[in-house]
């Protein structure tokens, strides 16, 4: 259940069907549509930068979602029951949601192998930890992200970054922490595990663990597993799972920044695309051209490889117009492709 559904959930409890956004919050939310408008609203009234005040009010439809109109505010068009507003009010509705909103799945990154990164590798992080923020906050709330354990460094970063948000910066380790909250089944995401992420380990998984570890400069193959051996999950009585994430039998091409990784099991768990699907649409044009190519090469096994062949596997891979264009040239070149 995303967010956006508790939020639904509760506002109808309360007998509204439609809420009206002040004008001045409009362009706050310009950029949001359907449940992703619901979903971001709910997050602000959870942080308590908006509030709702039930007083009626008129206004133009912008989103609907689960029996609930969004309205921008007017002096005439569809009734309101509601009003967002950008102060704190209507405090009932937030406490609500703030009980029936989704707990699981919790996403932890494990910190332990922080010391091991370069300055840049830091920096990097630091830039990732704010879009995997964005990301968490399109289908759950800030406190569903935890980072255990937090280095100072990280804090002091936060701090200065003036964070409004409620993410968990935990001082204790990731097993202590899942442990604290009853936490019994985890999967680790590790692009070295032995075997794939399957689809009943990726619906039933209480948490996923990320590495916070940033390969910028030096790649560190075996530093999720050191962290898996180093939390000694099943000692705390926490199940848990060293597993991969493979488009078509390989890693190839598959999204490695921690905030893409998330996207992708967020979209295969909250929106429930097929796992596939979700990789596909999280890859990025040079994750599809380095895809590309191995599924070429894998194809040809040494034979003539024909740039019909080439065009085709960019279609499954999700290209097309110029990008698929760019990416069968990029291809052909080094594989010595020909019309056949």
């Amino acid at each position: 259940m995303l967010l956006a559904d508790s939020l639904s959930l509760a506002l109808r409890l309360f007998g509204v069907d439609s809420v009206c956004v002040e004008r001045r919050l409009l362009k706050r939310y310009s950029r949001y549509s359907g449940p992703l408008l619901l979903q971001r609203i709910a997050v602000d009234i959870l942080l308590r930068r908006v509030g709702l005040v039930f007083s009626e009010c008129r206004g133009a439809p912008i989103a609907l979602y689960k029996g609930v109109a969004v309205l921008a505010e007017r002096g005439a068009g569809l009734r309101g029951a509601a009003r967002l507003v950008g102060r704190i009010g209507g405090n009932d509705v937030a406490e609500l949601l703030e009980r029936i909103r989704p707990r699981t799945p919790k996403i932890v990154i494990d910190m332990l192998m922080w010391e091991v990164m370069s300055e840049s590798e830091k920096r990097e992080f630091f830039k990732q930890l704010l879009v995997l923020l964005s990301v968490v906050r399109n289908y759950l709330f800030d406190d569903m992200l935890a980072l255990a354990p937090t280095p100072p460094e990280v804090t002091r970063w936060a701090s200065r970054a003036g964070l409004h948000s409620r993410v968990v910066f935990a001082e204790c380790t990731a097993s202590q922490l899942l442990k604290r909250w009853g936490v019994r089944r985890v999967v680790v995401l590790d692009p070295y595990a032995p075997k794939p992420l399957g689809p009943g380990e990726l619906t039933e998984a209480d948490a996923f663990i990320l590495g916070g570890v940033i390969d910028k400069e030096f790649v560190r193959p075996y530093a999720t597993y050191a962290i898996y051996l180093l939390e000694e999950f099943e000692r705390r009585g926490i199940e848990a799972f060293r597993r991969r994430l493979e488009l078509w039998g390989s890693v190839v091409g598959v999204p490695d920044r921690l905030n893409k990784v998330v996207e992708v099991v967020l979209k295969a768990r909250m929106d429930s695309e097929p796992l596939d699907t979700a990789i596909l649409s999280t890859m990025s044009f040079s994750d599809k051209v380095s895809r590309l190519l191995h599924e070429v090469q894998r194809a040809g096994k040494g034979e003539v490889v024909c740039i019909d062949d080439v065009y085709r596997a960019g279609l499954r891979l999700g290209l097309g117009g110029d990008e698929l264009e760019r990416a069968v040239r990029k291809v052909a070149r080094s594989v010595g492709a020909s019309e056949c």
